[in-house]
């Protein structure tokens, strides 16, 4: 599931970089980025509050209270890392490409 969500996010930011022509500056990149975020958001935030009620477990029982506990963390997690880090390596991508071109 985290998996997903991460490679997800990372194609929908690729692709809407994708549609800059020629001018891959830092700039342009987080803009294209920022464009996104909203179904980021939405994405992660579903999966996170739809997995709520399955952490509560009052009487201790239930096994998947930590499965839901863990992919919450690791979509949390995977938002912080498509949101901060994926970025960075777009831009670097993207300015390699040009310099290779």
């Amino acid at each position: 599931v985290m998996l997903g969500i991460v490679i997800n996010n990372s194609i929908i930011l690729y692709e809407n970089c994708l549609t800059l022509k020629q001018d891959f500056s830092a700039v342009h990149v987080f803009s294209k980025c920022k464009e996104k975020l909203r179904a980021i958001l939405i994405t992660n935030f579903t999966t996170v509050f739809a997995l709520l009620p399955f952490t509560f477990d009052p009487l201790g029982v239930n096994s998947q209270s930590s499965v839901a506990v863990g992919i919450i963390g690791g979509v949390l997690f995977s938002l912080l890392f498509v949101l901060c880090i994926f970025p960075i390596v777009l831009v670097r991508h993207f300015e390699r490409r040009k310099i290779h071109e």
